[in-house]
């Protein structure tokens, strides 16, 4: 890594290659029928907690030894993957994603406490609620979006298999990535803090 050069960083809930491969799964059967510009690398899923932007690579380990701090509290908790969804407009939306349902009610805590220590390091914070998902596909390019079908439990979106029970998991950590764009798969870890059991 060049220490001249500035970094795109972002801070995000790593997610096992089980949960990887499955979802990859469900976004093939997508691919074949609905137009985005952009599929995500199945190795580049993940929660964002918070996008940094541009930084110092000089900001890396303080910025992780001050979230370390700030995060020390937090045990592993589980999540389980839920519906889909999308934002921008119903007819053409800008993200598809994979929702995540957070049992505990542990994330909103989480994210919070995450912005106020990279407020620290004078990192902006968006002002968005923060929405716990799963960026799969970007920026739709095919005609009427059929938002529909994502709303009906019977969609052949998925074929015959579309019952499956809930994908569960345990959050054991936050990573800090690096975006290298135009690169597959695009983003790099750079440090991660797990929590203890």
């Amino acid at each position: 890594m060049k220490t001249d050069q500035p970094i795109r960083i972002f801070l995000a809930l790593p997610l096992p290659k089980s949960i990887q491969e499955a979802i990859h799964e469900e976004s093939e059967l997508l691919r074949s029928k609905l137009t985005f510009r952009k599929w995500v690398h199945p190795r580049d899923y993940h929660i964002t907690v918070q996008f940094l932007g541009e930084a110092d690579p000089s900001l890396v380990h303080p910025l992780t030894n001050a979230l370390s701090s700030a995060l020390q509290a937090l045990h592993p908790f589980p999540l389980e993957i839920g519906h889909w969804g999308w934002f921008g407009r119903k007819q053409r939306p800008s993200i598809l994603w994979k929702g995540v349902h957070d049992p505990e009610d542990v994330l909103p805590e989480l994210a919070a406490k995450v912005r106020n220590t990279t407020s620290q390091f004078h990192f902006e914070d968006d002002g968005k609620p923060f929405k716990a998902h799963i960026t799969v596909a970007r920026q739709y390019t095919g005609e009427l979006f059929p938002a529909h079908l994502f709303l009906d439990e019977e969609s052949s979106l998925f074929g015959s298999d579309n019952k499956k029970p809930p994908l569960e998991w345990e959050a054991q950590s936050i990573t800090l990535y690096e975006s290298r764009l135009g690169q597959k798969p695009m983003y790099s870890p750079l440090q991660s803090i797990e929590w203890k059991s």
